[in-house]
């Protein structure tokens, strides 16, 4: 130990594992299910209130939750257990892993960061144990891990910066989603349920847009392959808008726990989000061998393979890890961005009919595939140059 009160000690003596909290069987407490933490974000609320009834894990709120079970724990899912009252507790899942900072050891804050950290995350996974599909970390084995403790005033100052990023993330995250919510509600007026031409065509002014806009679209409508759509459009392909290719051939061997992080088909999450906390690395070598596959920021990307076809999701902020892609699953590239964000083919690819679509193309009854072509071949209405640019100038503005 250093003069100043560093050191390095078992992580097991760093931190507080599953410590002990005090509840009664029988009792409603807030309880935390695996579903409800988002490995983008690091707090997590109750998911439900639950009678207590003697097993799972306890906590506190500010403890972390770290999943202990393939492939959440690969997938990053850690979190702290987030509540308005102090001293909360709470009781969830037996895949988790409880940790607090250990009194006049660690600052809990900073014992949550350090949970997180590759360094402990990575080591967790390589001493999972278990049949294949259901491996779990020894909760025992967190003890021969040595991890270095700075002095308590360092903990608070380094946790006290890494939060604030946090907070911008967060912060980003949200615009994101407004942004999101925006592009919708425009995609789904003006494209699919044509509101400015049903005006037009009833003699009405469309509601919320200015007469410049409204002159844009025509006020009538005509028959095509894909039934009734605005006269002068047409009956266009998912090619229209975006160019799907699919991702770099990586082979088993090829891949490492140190190096560039390579997008698979688990990195697509539920929320159409794509997480690029992974574990599947190469070295700079490959790397520069798949060096047309980087992903950039607001990237789409889509399954072409398995159960998963057609589930898609946004790359946000890769240049905090740069990622490659990985074969069956294809980046759709826009032909036109909105501060880097690929909105239009996000919203085009939110309607179930355009996805529902992929679904069908692709073959393979035992393992369903497709191809970059067949993406491309799904069926879209295609609008005018002049009306689509003004649907990006309305959330450039």
């Amino acid at each position: 130990m250093s003069s100043d009160g560093r050191k390095y000690m078992p992580f097991d003596e760093a931190v507080w594992i599953n410590p002990p909290v005090r509840m009664m069987k029988g009792s409603i407490y807030p309880f935390v299910d695996m579903q409800s933490i988002d490995p983008n974000l690091g707090k997590v609320a109750a998911s439900e209130l639950r009678e207590f009834k003697g097993g799972g894990s306890r906590f506190l709120a500010g403890d972390t939750l770290m999943a202990r079970i393939t492939p959440c724990l690969e997938n990053g899912k850690i979190a702290r257990f987030a509540s308005s009252i102090n001293n909360q507790v709470g009781h969830g899942s037996t895949e988790f892993i409880v940790i607090r900072g250990r009194p006049n050891v660690t600052d809990n804050d900073f014992a949550y960061y350090l949970t997180r950290s590759e360094i402990v995350r990575k080591y967790a996974i390589s001493q999972m144990t278990g049949t294949s599909g259901r491996q779990r970390v020894p909760t025992t084995s967190l003890k021969h891990l040595s991890v270095f403790v700075p002095s308590l005033p360092e903990q608070k100052a380094i946790a006290e910066m890494l939060a604030v990023f946090d907070d911008k993330i967060e912060l980003d995250r949200q615009m994101n989603r407004t942004l999101e919510a925006m592009a919708r509600a425009i995609f789904k007026s003006w494209f699919v349920d044509f509101d400015p031409v049903h005006a037009k065509a009833e003699g009405r002014q469309p509601i919320g847009i200015d007469s410049a806009t409204a002159a844009l679209f025509p006020d009538s409508f005509e028959d095509s392959e894909l039934g009734k759509i605005p006269k002068g459009w047409k009956a266009g392909h998912l090619c229209d808008v975006c160019s799907p290719q699919g991702g770099f051939a990586f082979r088993s061997r090829d891949f490492s726990a140190i190096g560039y992080p390579v997008i698979k088909i688990k990195s697509i999450t539920t929320d159409k989000d794509v997480n690029i906390n992974q574990l599947d690395c190469v070295s700079s070598d490959i790397a520069n061998q798949a060096k047309d596959y980087w992903l950039n920021d607001g990237d789409l990307i889509m399954a072409m393979t398995g159960a998963t076809v057609g589930k898609f999701g946004l790359v946000l902020n890769p240049e905090k890890a740069p990622c490659l892609l990985n074969q069956r699953v294809a980046r759709l590239r826009s032909f036109t961005k909105h501060d880097g964000k690929v909105w239009f083919t996000y919203c085009v690819l939110s309607e179930d009919e355009i996805i529902n679509q992929v679904i069908s193309i692709a073959d393979g009854s035992a393992q369903p595939n497709i191809s970059a072509d067949g993406i491309a071949s799904a069926k879209l209405v295609s609008c005018p140059r002049n009306i689509f640019t003004k649907s990006l100038d309305l959330l450039q503005d």
